[in-house]
């Protein structure tokens, strides 16, 4: 062996080892140690983060009854939480994950994120689904849940269904008998998080945060993840899907029926409360009015589940970009080489330290 195969089989190993070191998917409890871990939630809320464009609106006539916040969907992966002020998601568990501290891992909660949904009728007020009060109905098994409010003599009709063993939560939206009283305009969905601490190591966490997104054409983008600075872009074209990438968890927005027709994402690292959230992250995408209003209703899924590639690629075209391979053919050799081997290997093995000299 000369100089230049002894460098080369030597850089290899140092890039499989990198490799493997930060971007190995984290195991639940049967694997050995350290978890994907989170700070516990503060006792007292903090403010959300605040998206733009998103003012304040006047609530219209909404479902009579107490407000509910303890109605859930549950499976062997998730526990998410709804309240019927919105007819919304409120927290969402991860059931297999627990925190560094032994915590149960809470990717979101009503302190550190928020959901909202907003249009306006024809004769300018907005309707603003946190504005209002929904009637929630259960589909015997626990599997689904309906939210229904009437506004301006029509009804938001929102169904959410958890499957058995899966992170994908399906969401359809319909309004009903709306179809006339709608402004033609999108409807604009927001999703605002405050990243919470999910390791040891604050500064990688924060810097392995931002939100990736995918066009309709095939083209995939995100937000810097190191920068210091806030961080905002456009969506100039249709998009398939959103996700809020965290270090080892991705909370993901995905259109079925027809994609976004446009938005804006943000993220900051200039967080007021820094000892309890790392990064805000911020998206606001486009809800095409003819889909919402049309008889079947917007079909879309929710995607809250770790950062692993081979779960990731099964959810929407380009949804494993969420799992950065490197780029060109590094990322080639990271997908078809360097993956297929480790997990081949992880079945036989339990631990990662032995599969990574295998590897070298």
């Amino acid at each position: 062996m000369d100089r230049n195969q002894a460098t080369g089989l030597f850089l290899i190993a140092a890039l499989l080892l990198v490799y493997l070191f930060f971007f190995s998917p984290k195991k639940d409890d049967k694997t050995a140690g350290k978890q994907p871990t989170a700070t516990e939630a503060a006792k007292t809320p903090a403010t959300p983060a605040t998206t733009p464009g998103f003012e304040p609106a006047a609530p219209l006539d909404s479902a009579a009854g107490p407000v509910r916040d303890d109605l859930q969907l549950k499976n062997a992966n998730l526990t998410v939480t709804f309240s019927t002020r919105g007819g919304r998601i409120t927290a969402v568990r991860l059931n297999k994950y627990k925190t560094f501290f032994g915590q149960p891992m809470d990717l979101l909660d009503a302190q550190s994120a928020r959901l909202d949904t907003r249009f306006r009728t024809i004769d300018g007020k907005t309707v603003k689904f946190s504005d209002l009060n929904f009637t929630a109905s259960e589909v015997a098994g626990g599997s689904q849940l309906t939210f229904t409010a009437p506004v301006a003599g029509g009804q938001v009709v929102q169904t959410y269904s958890l499957p058995k063993d899966s992170y994908e939560l399906k969401y359809n939206l319909k309004l009903n008998g709306l179809a006339g009283r709608v402004a033609q305009e999108p409807l604009t969905f927001t999703f605002n998080d405050q990243v919470r601490q999910t390791e040891q190591d604050a500064k990688q966490n924060r810097n392995h945060s931002t939100i990736n997104f995918s066009y309709a054409s095939g083209q995939n983008d995100a937000l810097a993840e190191a920068s210091e600075k806030p961080e905002v872009t456009t969506l100039s074209e249709p998009t398939r899907w959103v996700a809020h990438k965290h270090d080892f968890f991705v909370a993901g927005f995905i259109a079925d029926s027809q994609p976004f027709s446009g938005g804006t994402l943000n993220t900051a690292a200039d967080m007021a409360d820094s000892a309890k959230y790392l990064k805000r992250m911020g998206s606001l995408v486009q809800l095409p009015v003819a889909d919402v209003t049309s008889a079947a209703g917007g079909q879309y899924r929710f995607f809250f589940g770790p950062n692993s590639f081979n779960l990731l690629k099964e959810v929407a075209p380009e949804f494993d970009r969420n799992v950065y391979l490197g780029w060109g053919l590094f990322r080639w050799m990271n997908r078809f080489v360097v993956l297929p081997v480790f997990h081949l290997l992880e079945q036989f093995i339990s631990s990662y330290g032995i599969i990574i000299a295998l590897l070298v």
